[in-house]
Protein backbone atom coordinates (compact mmCIF):
# COMPACT_ATOMS: atom_id res chain seq x y z
CA UNK A 1 0.00 0.00 0.00
CA UNK A 2 1.31 3.60 -0.38
CA UNK A 3 2.59 5.50 1.62
CA UNK A 4 0.78 8.10 0.89
CA UNK A 5 -2.77 5.92 1.51
CA UNK A 6 -1.38 5.23 4.63
CA UNK A 7 -1.16 8.61 5.84
CA UNK A 8 -4.49 9.88 4.85
CA UNK A 9 -5.94 6.47 6.38
CA UNK A 10 -4.20 8.20 9.67
CA UNK A 11 -5.44 11.91 9.13
CA UNK A 12 -8.95 10.12 8.95
CA UNK A 13 -8.87 8.15 11.91
CA UNK A 14 -7.50 11.02 13.99
CA UNK A 15 -10.28 13.42 12.52
CA UNK A 16 -12.83 10.52 13.80
CA UNK A 17 -11.08 9.84 17.27
CA UNK A 18 -11.12 13.09 17.91
CA UNK A 19 -14.82 13.92 16.71
CA UNK A 20 -14.00 16.31 13.95
CA UNK A 21 -15.61 14.28 11.71
CA UNK A 22 -16.95 16.83 9.64
CA UNK A 23 -12.91 17.19 8.14
CA UNK A 24 -12.99 13.84 6.22
CA UNK A 25 -14.69 15.69 3.40
CA UNK A 26 -12.09 18.24 3.20
CA UNK A 27 -9.62 15.28 3.40
CA UNK A 28 -11.66 13.70 0.57
CA UNK A 29 -11.85 16.84 -2.05
CA UNK A 30 -7.83 17.51 -1.18
CA UNK A 31 -7.46 13.61 -2.27
CA UNK A 32 -9.42 14.10 -5.33
CA UNK A 33 -7.64 17.44 -6.19
CA UNK A 34 -4.12 15.85 -6.06
CA UNK A 35 -5.17 12.86 -8.10
CA UNK A 36 -5.37 10.26 -5.47
CA UNK A 37 -8.13 8.21 -5.64
CA UNK A 38 -9.46 7.09 -2.59
CA UNK A 39 -9.74 2.92 -2.10
CA UNK A 40 -11.97 0.76 -0.65
CA UNK A 41 -10.14 1.11 2.75
CA UNK A 42 -10.41 4.80 2.55
CA UNK A 43 -14.31 4.67 1.54
CA UNK A 44 -14.68 2.30 4.94
CA UNK A 45 -13.03 4.59 7.71
CA UNK A 46 -15.50 7.21 6.46
CA UNK A 47 -18.47 5.23 6.44
CA UNK A 48 -16.87 3.85 9.83
CA UNK A 49 -16.51 7.38 10.85
CA UNK A 50 -19.79 8.48 10.20
CA UNK A 51 -21.79 5.72 11.74
CA UNK A 52 -19.82 6.26 14.62
CA UNK A 53 -21.35 9.52 14.99
CA UNK A 54 -24.46 9.08 13.88
CA UNK A 55 -25.00 10.34 10.59
CA UNK A 56 -26.50 7.50 8.61
CA UNK A 57 -27.45 9.48 5.42
CA UNK A 58 -23.26 11.04 4.89
CA UNK A 59 -22.30 7.00 5.59
CA UNK A 60 -25.08 5.90 2.99
CA UNK A 61 -23.77 9.30 0.20
CA UNK A 62 -20.46 7.53 1.13
CA UNK A 63 -21.17 4.07 0.20
CA UNK A 64 -23.16 5.74 -2.99
CA UNK A 65 -20.00 7.10 -3.92
CA UNK A 66 -17.67 4.34 -3.33
CA UNK A 67 -19.98 2.23 -5.49
CA UNK A 68 -20.31 4.76 -8.57
CA UNK A 69 -16.33 4.99 -8.92
CA UNK A 70 -16.66 0.66 -9.23
CA UNK A 71 -15.34 -0.10 -5.95
CA UNK A 72 -16.91 -3.28 -4.75
CA UNK A 73 -17.72 -3.51 -0.53
CA UNK A 74 -16.35 -6.16 1.36
CA UNK A 75 -17.76 -7.67 4.63
CA UNK A 76 -16.36 -5.20 6.43
CA UNK A 77 -18.17 -2.50 4.43
CA UNK A 78 -21.49 -4.63 4.60
CA UNK A 79 -20.97 -5.22 8.33
CA UNK A 80 -20.63 -1.17 8.92
CA UNK A 81 -23.56 -0.15 6.99
CA UNK A 82 -25.44 -2.70 9.13
CA UNK A 83 -23.87 -1.58 12.65
CA UNK A 84 -24.73 2.36 11.17
CA UNK A 85 -28.43 1.30 10.50
CA UNK A 86 -28.94 -0.27 13.62
CA UNK A 87 -27.32 2.53 15.80
CA UNK A 88 -29.60 4.94 13.71
CA UNK A 89 -32.57 2.64 14.62
CA UNK A 90 -32.76 1.67 11.30
CA UNK A 91 -33.46 -2.36 12.12
CA UNK A 92 -35.56 -3.47 8.95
Amino acid sequence: MPIMHLSIKKILASYRDRGVWQKTFQVLREMKSSGVNPDRHFYNVMIYTFGKYNCLDHAMATFDRMISEGIQPDTVTWNTLIDCHCKSGRHE
